[in-house]
């Protein structure tokens, strides 16, 4: 008897081994010195880090969302929990088998990271730290992850992406702004958070994260009409990325695929109709081409509306405009390449086109609607390209005379 109960003792290891997953938060990070001009600093590198665990098969981590709710009911604060005890009793209620916790201080232009991992059950604490130039701060995120990843012996998966893929900008600065934005916001000082998270959205237009804090604090001002804007702007972002998603999915999945994943046979006529408004993306492309095209269209919403907004509350012209054009450009470089034979191309490249012109690219301008011109004769729209390449020649010979 007692080798038996022995051996289903040894399964159920087994099995907790290969199914139980570590489950952990990552809280915000002390600012030691205190300095509020680095607040910024513990939520930005927090949610780095969250993002960056994350991608573990290995470990389940808790939502940011659920951290605040549970620290904002135990009125305790949203930085590192330097109390151990405090730390522990955080991690039971979120049921957390691990926390990460830590400190940071920040000397010239060189940062300190001070981190420990506080194990729930037993109180045991393990610490990793890194430093480094402050304007390397997805660099040294990194070596601090994989210091992380070690000491919880997890394993990196192969496709990880990168603290830019995953954060949403590979700009530092535009990192920061947001963070300030954020640490501003959590202050009550509204304004600056809007004046940081607009600079945000300055350095990296393609940034959605600047975008959702705006709507944040909008919502707090309740200035409904700029909430409206900024939800409808939002949406465009959300569209933008769900279509950039779908782009790096291995294998692609097609609308008609998913159906078959979602068995969709025993659905309701309310709940396919639900199912189709939240997979719209799968029904609008259903190759990674047309989504590029998708994402450039997005694109040309976005600036237009953020345009009209601009005017309208008569806001200082920034370079964004111009960035989202560039980004435009750099999505058909890209998908001339990948997907040459693709039948989408022509439409990718016409809007490619539209955005050399609005960006008054001439010279190019000229070359690309040359070779449109000669390869796609046919094209529904040629006449619009035949004006862009006038135009061109016209605008090359004013600056030559």
């Amino acid at each position: 008897m007692a080798k038996y109960l022995l051996a289903a003792f040894l399964i159920l290891i087994l099995s907790c081994r290969a199914s139980c997953r570590e489950v952990l938060s990552v809280l915000y990070f002390d600012n030691t010195a205190k300095n509020p001009d680095i607040e910024w600093i513990g939520k930005g590198l927090a949610d780095l880090l969250t993002t960056d665990i994350a991608q573990s098969a290995d470990v389940i981590v808790v939502e940011r969302q659920q951290l605040d709710k549970i620290l904002e009911e135990q009125k305790l604060s949203l930085s590192g929990l330097a109390d151990e005890h405090s730390a522990v009793e955080v991690g039971r209620l979120l049921n957390a088998t691990k926390l990460v916790a830590g400190s940071y201080i920040v000397q010239d232009s060189l940062i300190r990271i001070d981190a420990k991992i506080i194990d729930t059950t037993t109180g045991r604490l393990e610490s990793v730290k890194a430093a480094g130039d402050i304007g390397d701060i997805f660099a040294i995120e990194g070596r601090l992850s994989g210091l992380i990843y070690e000491k919880l012996i997890l394993k990196k998966p192969s496709g990880s992406i990168g603290p830019a893929e995953a954060i949403g900008t590979s700009s530092p600065d535009a990192f920061r702004s947001y963070y300030q934005g954020v640490a501003y916001l959590d202050a009550g000082l509204t304004d600056k958070a809007v004046d940081s998270f607009r600079m945000s959205s300055e350095q990296d237009p393609l940034y959605a994260k600047p975008q959702k804090g705006l709507e944040e604090a909008y919502k707090f001002l309740k200035d409904f009409k700029k909430l409206r804007y900024q939800r409808e702007i939002n949406s465009l972002y959300d569209r933008f990325n769900q279509f950039r998603a779908r782009i790096y999915e291995n294998p692609f999945i097609t609308y008609s695929e998913l159906l078959k994943q979602a068995d969709t046979a025993h659905m309701t006529a309310e709940q396919m109709q639900n199912f189709n408004k939240a997979h719209e993306t799968y029904i609008l492309a259903s190759t990674p081409a047309q989504c590029v095209w998708q994402m450039q269209i997005t694109l040309f919403d976005i600036d237009t509306r953020q345009e009209n907004y601009r005017r309208e509350e008569n806001l200082t012209n920034n370079d964004s405009g111009k960035q989202l054009l560039l980004e435009i450009v750099s999505l058909a470089e890209n998908a001339r390449v990948a997907y040459n034979t693709d039948p989408q191309i022509p439409d990718i490249v016409y809007l490619e086109i539209l955005a050399l012109k609005q960006l008054k690219e001439y010279a190019r301008l000229k070359d690309y609607s040359e070779k449109f011109l000669t390869d796609y004769p046919d094209y529904r729209m040629i006449e619009f390209i035949e004006d862009m390449y006038k135009e061109a020649l016209d605008k090359l010979k004013e600056e030559t005379n």
